[in-house]
């Protein structure tokens, strides 16, 4: 959904101000044939797609809809057709959309606005813990080759030796530097994965925070 967005966005004004006309001329197509028998319910399908291009494009688009939609909705009142209205109640629900419509548009926008914030910064704690864990993969792989080196040198110099107590010494370090390597590559993977929550809690309680500040 956020991609989604993101993508939208990055649409240049006139395709996005195109789009939102062109949506609203087609719900208007669609709901005047039903309004003309009396089953229609403009302010609905007006309200949805204001939402939908707030949601898609940002507030600007979303007020473009409002004033799009408002004057075209006196269509669906009596006389049917016509701009004209007769009654006072018809251009009292015309303005009750209005308002709400506007409202909707101003808080969808600071929703959108605070999601697509939590979203790039979930987007850049991911990528830090990524850079870190291969950091730490690396520096794991490095240290393995270095007790490899460490690991073929006693034995070299313990089969070098014809001594059993030099012997037994070496096999004894080597028997050390085994279990010190082992040790490194628990600690190593109980690292990754601690990272690993933390990041996920980080992630969760960050986009909480800011979504919840943006609401105030």
């Amino acid at each position: 959904m956020f991609s989604a967005i993101r993508k939208t966005s990055a649409w240049p004004l006139a395709l996005q101000f195109a789009f939102t006309i062109s949506l609203i001329l087609v719900a208007f197509v669609l709901e005047f044939p039903l309004e003309e028998k009396g089953l229609g319910t403009p302010f609905t399908l007006f309200l949805t797609c204001v939402c939908l291009v707030t949601v898609l494009f940002g507030r600007r688009a979303g007020f473009l809809a409002v004033a799009l939609s408002a004057p075209l909705s006196a269509l669906f009142f009596r006389p049917v057709g016509s701009f004209q209205l007769t009654r006072a109640f018809d251009l009292i629900q015309i303005e009750f959309y209005v308002a709400l419509a506007v409202g909707a548009v101003l808080v969808l926008d600071q929703v959108r606005c605070a999601l697509a914030q939590a979203s790039e910064r979930n987007e850049k704690l991911e990528e830090e813990s990524t850079q870190k864990t291969l950091q730490l993969r690396e520096a794991a792989h490095r240290m393995a080759n270095n007790f490899a080196s460490l690991d073929a040198l006693i034995r070299q110099r313990a089969m070098a030796s014809k001594d059993p107590k030099i012997q037994l010494a070496f096999e004894q370090v080597h028997g050390g530097a085994e279990l010190q390597q082992k040790v490194q590559v628990r600690e190593r993977v109980g690292l990754e994965r601690s990272l690993g929550k933390l990041w996920e809690i980080g992630q969760r309680q960050s986009g909480r925070s800011r979504l919840l500040q943006k609401l105030r």
